[in-house]
């Protein structure tokens, strides 16, 4: 007999071995996330209040009061819309009404069955708004991908509408024309998630960190919230249908024109590294009659939570 071949027949077994002991591993996690995560929903109650849209439980945190009704959404793959516009949300509410809107699948919302078109999803957000009891026109705050939404949502329902600030937004044919729609790391993201593999990253701080470097500046309870949202929803199936539906969504809202004289202003990122982002911002000003764009120096995407300032400066003048 072959001594070279006797090595290679002890490895396998090994190599089932390992196997064997990785898979009950990853069952034993998967199963105690889903424990946790139980666990955490009943600890951690919305700190908003809850409407029924499309037989679906949406979150919405509202705070202040005034004639004029600021809204917030966020970006694509933000576990947690609350945390992310927390402190817009508190500088605004000292002079209008507010409310964070956390669609489906984000936050402390429930997943939608809808098909994530933009169509779709703006319907979902118009009866969010009527069933919370503020009444428009809206002022909308919208970072990243939630641009498509409150575009569309203007093209669709123009008179609900009083103006619109970008926040590093996306421009409608820069998503139309993106050959990448969803990034591999959402699929890591979601396979983590579900075996609990997330659950224990984030219990190491440089990992951790990694996911919450940009609310480091708001309070400790809203980023233990935020942790907690990220390894709930971190990357789940609405938020990857909605990527799926990235370049589809983009081509809607570009087809759909203009919003006519409704105030516009584009707050953008000034960060290299995105080809054509800047310019693709400012073609974003042919989208209204009124429309204004500033590059915010020494930003990144989450400029908002870099210059906040600067955000609300604007929020509030286009509310006025």
């Amino acid at each position: 007999m072959d001594d070279n071949k006797k090595p290679e027949r002890r490895r396998i077994p090994r190599m089932f071995a390992v196997g064997g002991i990785l898979l009950i591993f990853l069952a034993a996690s998967s199963i105690y996330e889903a424990w946790a995560s139980e666990k955490e929903k009943e600890t951690n109650p919305p700190p908003g209040e809850i409407v029924e849209v499309k037989g679906k439980d949406i979150h919405l945190h509202k705070r202040g009061k005034g004639d004029t009704t600021v809204v917030f959404t966020a970006g694509s793959g933000t576990a947690s819309p609350y945390a992310d516009m927390y402190e817009l949300q508190e500088a605004v509410s000292k002079e209008h009404s507010t409310i964070i809107y956390e669609r489906p699948g984000y936050g402390w919302s429930e997943p939608s069955a809808q098909e994530r078109t933009i169509h779709n999803m703006t319907s979902e957000l118009k009866e969010a708004l009527e069933r919370s009891g503020e009444e428009g026109p809206y002022v909308f705050a919208a970072h990243s991908m939630g641009a498509l939404e409150v575009l569309h949502y203007a093209q669709r329902y123009p008179e609900e509408v009083k103006g619109i600030v970008l926040i590093d937004g996306v421009y409608p044919r820069h998503a139309a024309e993106r050959t990448i729609e969803t990034p591999m790391r959402s699929y890591v993201y979601k396979a983590m998630r579900n075996t609990g593999i997330l659950r224990l990253l984030m219990q190491s701080e440089n990992f951790a960190s990694m996911e919450v470097d940009p609310y480091e500046q708001i309070p400790v309870d809203i980023r233990e919230k935020n942790k907690l949202m990220t390894m709930q929803h971190r990357w789940n199936d609405t938020m990857i249908a909605e990527r799926e539906k990235f370049n589809e969504n983009g081509r809607t809202v570009y087809e759909g024109g203009d919003i006519g004289d409704i105030p516009l202003t584009i707050l953008t990122a000034d960060f290299p590294g995105r080809e054509n982002w800047h310019e693709t911002q400012l073609d974003m000003k042919d989208y209204s009659t009124q429309a204004e764009q500033e590059i915010i120096p020494h930003t990144t995407h989450f400029l908002h939570h870099e210059e906040p300032e600067v955000v609300i400066e604007a929020i509030l003048k286009t509310a006025e």
